[in-house]
């Protein structure tokens, strides 16, 4: 065999061997791509459940605080409307200036035995569902 050929085949050989080695590390980079790709859309997906779980407790924190406000108002305005009518009768037309002023759209004022006694809305029989 001469020199040349023998160069020749250890020059193929050396290519060979490089491109092997370049097409393993390309492998490896893309399979290494890969996870690290799929671990930062797992770690964006935990980020996601996290705001929207926060942000639906934060919702419902939310909601109870302003539920507890009206229940509170619609307490104190009760309150009041009882109080006024102990010291003086409110009638009806009181009832409906009212419920205008301070936007209570049903006022209805029951006596001791159940029967109603004035509302703020349409005058009808106890129980027609009018008032």
């Amino acid at each position: 065999m001469s020199r040349q050929t023998h160069s020749r085949r250890l020059l193929l050989l050396a290519v060979a061997i490089s491109v092997a080695v370049l097409a393993w590390g390309s492998w490896q980079e893309i399979r290494l791509g890969n996870r690290e790709i799929e671990r930062l859309m797992t770690s964006q997906a935990a980020s996601i459940i996290d705001v929207i779980t926060e942000s639906g407790s934060h919702g419902l924190d939310a909601y109870r605080s302003w539920e507890d406000e009206v229940v509170q108002r619609l307490f104190d305005d009760a309150s009041w409307i009882a109080l006024a009518d102990s010291t003086s009768r409110l009638s009806s037309e009181q009832l409906r200036e009212l419920g205008l002023t301070h936007d209570l759209h049903r006022i209805v004022i029951f006596g001791p035995d159940g029967a109603r006694l004035a509302s703020n809305g349409p005058e009808g029989t106890p129980g027609a569902g009018l008032g």
